[in-house]
């Protein structure tokens, strides 16, 4: 589809944390142009030039990057994407929150640059864990951080991804932030989408038929209903960290989840990865990373620019 032009030109956007495009497709679905993405994992980078390669993609640590060179060579930023690292909040991690040296002030950078380039929206995305980490001290001083920035009015909702078209139980919170003064509308709460997701069934080998639920002693885990657990960053090829099991009932026999499958868990298109020489593991741990793209357009639906 084409750009949406607002007065002055196409609405441009930047995506800190950009791991392999979500918040680029959702966008450019809805007419907008990520015209820069920030990822400091390589491989990651690959999809995203594979896939936008009119789009510069900035391969360092965000800390190294300065805001005036964003304004410099793309003009007036309209909107700032960032699924800055949840590693510091998850129940997965050790929740270090703030104090974590190596991802504690990650969130503090995408601040800088919402600061610094003053978007009319921005949209941020985390752990469901972000809200209770600290008993809710880590989100309030989030909060009043977002508050200092002086023009912002921010709202926030968990939102699960089985909600919205895909068969997979992926809880996270979305937070938008709006410029006031500028004509916007509520975001949230969006409420469960109607739409029923559909099981992809177009041949045995990408078959979603969940069955018993147990963990066995390679950690890998085994569902027994439509809705698969959530697809996860450490998920490894070989199964030895948090791969999800499917099981087909009319062979009797367990598989794990292909990369196509997540690729769709995820609302990606099937061809993401078409033509790019990446492996198995990486498509792994780039879907387990992921935000669902389907989850970001209901989103963009209700943004107005």
């Amino acid at each position: 589809m084409g750009y949406i032009e607002r007065g002055g030109g196409m609405i441009k956007q930047l995506d800190l944390f950009a791991g392999v495009g979500a918040f680029a497709l959702a966008g450019e679905r809805h007419g907008v142009k990520s015209v820069m993405s920030v990822e400091i994992d390589k491989y990651a980078c690959k999809v995203l030039r594979h896939n936008f390669p009119n789009m510069e993609v900035y391969n360092n640590d965000i800390r190294e990057l300065r805001t005036d060179y964003v304004s410099e060579h793309h003009g007036k930023i309209d909107i700032i994407t960032s699924g800055f690292p949840c590693t510091s909040y998850s129940i997965a991690g050790k929740r270090k929150g703030f104090d974590d040296p190596r991802t504690g002030d990650l969130f503090d950078q995408t601040l800088r640059f919402i600061h610094a380039l003053k978007p009319k929206i921005f949209i941020l995305e985390n752990v469901k864990g972000l809200l209770n980490h600290e008993k809710g001290k880590t989100f309030g001083a989030m909060l009043t951080r977002m508050g200092e920035l002086g023009c912002y009015d921010v709202q926030w909702q968990v939102l699960n991804s089985k909600d919205f078209g895909v068969p997979q139980n992926r809880e996270r919170v979305y937070i938008v932030g709006s410029l006031r003064g500028e004509c916007f509308r509520k975001i949230f709460p969006i409420r469960k989408n109607n739409e029923k997701y559909k099981v992809q069934r177009s041949s045995k080998k990408t078959s979603l038929e969940w069955v018993a639920d147990f963990r066995n002693d390679e950690g890998l885990r085994i569902k027994k209903d439509l809705v698969s657990y959530t697809l996860l960053a450490q998920a490894r090829q070989d199964g030895t960290a948090g791969q999800n099991i499917i099981k087909i009932k009319a062979k009797s026999m367990i598989r794990r989840l292909i990369p196509l499958e997540c690729q769709r868990l995820q609302a990606f298109p099937d061809t993401w990865y078409d033509g790019l020489e990446m492996s198995d593991s990486q498509k792994y741990k780039q879907m387990g990373n992921s935000i669902t793209v389907s989850v970001l357009e209901e989103i963009y639906k209700r943004i107005e620019l």
